[in-house]
């Protein structure tokens, strides 16, 4: 994606058609500031769009996944140090 698009719509549309082999969040950002994350399994493909804040937008992402509907394919729970 880095080598072929220019803009996060050229980055998405590049990933909606690649195959995906394990759960991954993706954040794609462009220099006009159009900013997305993506979380994917090898089934399902969510974007999250960046959010208004102040005078400006914000989008974030952490080693699981947050939305309710990839909730249910983090099998760590969230716990990523592997710590017992």
């Amino acid at each position: 994606m880095l080598e072929k698009a220019n803009t996060t719509e050229q980055a998405l549309n590049l990933l909606m058609q690649l195959p995906i082999a394990s759960n991954y969040n993706i954040l794609i950002a462009d220099k006009r500031g159009k900013m997305v994350v993506v979380e994917c399994t090898p089934n399902i493909k969510k974007i999250g769009e960046a959010k208004s804040v102040d005078d400006g937008y914000l989008v974030c992402t952490v080693n699981s996944f947050i939305s309710d509907k990839l909730k249910p394919y983090d099998f760590a729970k969230g716990n990523n140090s592997f710590r017992k």
